[in-house]
């Protein structure tokens, strides 16, 4: 079985999707499956075929315009037997999608949570606009994966008679790092008794940083946020100016992307994971957080927060600086509920969100989209 899986960009700093989609087509690899990457953008070395198309400088935002990719999918699509889309309002998708119709190949669609009601609140017209004109008659002939029971009812409204299905995403085990509680301090001057506050995702108004540290500023115990992540230029500037107007100094340090053996220090060496974003379709990041043994803080449009609830993992607290503040104080200290909280997390990720079981579960469902068993897309 040949799957393609067409993705809008593997950079890193895209964070979570990209991550995601990396971890999801090796595990599959790792079965046997003969899985391949389309992108926009130059993709970095990856052990499996990955095909890179350009992305025009006349491109509108993350719309990653790739003129030549067009092309090459009426070319090599029909030598596949499925097609995977990541994400939507992404010109790799809509191409994919259209040339797998007239091929009559299937195509499963991972939506996401761009179909959510918060995600098309930000630029609401042109976002309804573009799925009921370009998009329409590709959203017709999709079977759709999302991430969350919460992700897939949002998804329903725009599938109609269409199979949405909710598989997770998996979480990439964190390597050990005995000494990152020291070191990490030691980079950046924090005393060894101060419990850290990790922040990591994409820098942008939906991850609603500023409801951390207005939290943060209340408090009257010792503590460091650490920041990482990055984002538009402007509005990382606007986070750095609000720290400075809430008198924050230097108890919040902005780390900027971080990756490999940085990000596994962030997350080996920190106290608390924090996470108050307006709405995520899984939450890669905060699993991550988990499998590195961080209690975690979210707010409820994190999708996994009702199974964070349940495994007592960590605290789900309503998005206001007032409610923020009260479970920081709660969890800062306590810091053995915070180890218990834990060990929770991380037996959590080990029974819930292993790449292998959800591979084969993928595997099953790209063997019943070849059979016709989800039914084959529309024509048109």
């Amino acid at each position: 079985m040949r799957c393609l899986h067409v993705v809008p960009s593997l950079a890193p700093e895209a964070g979570g999707p990209t991550t995601a989609a990396i971890a999801l087509v090796q595990a599959l690899c790792d079965r046997g499956i003969d899985a391949e990457v389309a992108t926009a953008g130059t993709p970095p070395p990856l052990p499996f075929p990955v095909h890179g198309f350009p992305v025009s400088p006349l491109t509108v935002r993350q719309y990653g315009f790739a003129p030549t990719l067009p092309p090459w999918l009426r070319s090599h699509l029909p030598q596949y037997d499925v097609v995977h889309l990541h994400g939507c309002f992404a010109h790799s998708s809509t191409v994919a999608a259209a040339i797998a119709r007239r091929h009559r190949i299937p195509y499963l669609w991972r939506t996401l949570d761009h179909l959510s009601g918060p995600s098309l609140a930000q630029g609401t017209w042109y976002k309804h606009l573009y799925l009921r004109t370009v998009e329409a008659a590709n959203l017709r002939g999709a079977v759709f994966h999302c991430t969350s029971p919460t992700e897939a009812e949002w998804v329903q409204d725009w599938a109609g008679d269409r199979p949405v299905l909710t598989i997770p995403l998996g979480v990439t085990p964190i390597p050990e790092a005995p000494a990152a509680r020291c070191t990490l301090r030691q980079r950046w001057g924090i005393p060894a008794d101060t419990p850290i506050v990790l922040f990591l995702s994409r820098m942008h108004p939906k991850k609603q940083p500023e409801i951390l540290l207005q939290a943060l500023a209340g408090l009257d115990r010792p503590w460091v946020a650490l920041l990482a992540g990055t984002g538009d230029p402007a509005y990382l500037k606007g986070l750095a100016q609000l720290s400075t107007n809430l008198g924050l100094g230097d108890r919040v340090k902005f780390l900027g992307f971080v990756q490999g053996e940085a990000k596994t220090e962030a997350l080996r060496g920190s106290d608390v994971f924090a996470l108050p974003s307006q709405s995520e379709n899984f939450g890669l990041a905060v699993a991550e957080a988990m499998a590195a043994g961080l209690p975690v803080l979210v707010t409820p449009g994190v999708q996994i927060a009702p199974e964070i609830a349940q495994a007592e993992a960590g605290l789900v607290v309503p998005p206001t600086v007032e409610a923020w503040r009260s479970a920081l104080e709660s969890i800062l200290r306590n810091p053995a509920q915070r180890q218990t909280w834990g060990r929770n997390g991380q037996t959590l990720v080990e029974q819930t969100y292993q790449w292998g079981a959800i591979a084969e579960r993928l595997a099953t469902v790209y063997h019943q989209l070849i059979a016709g068993e989800l039914t084959h897309p529309e024509r048109g």
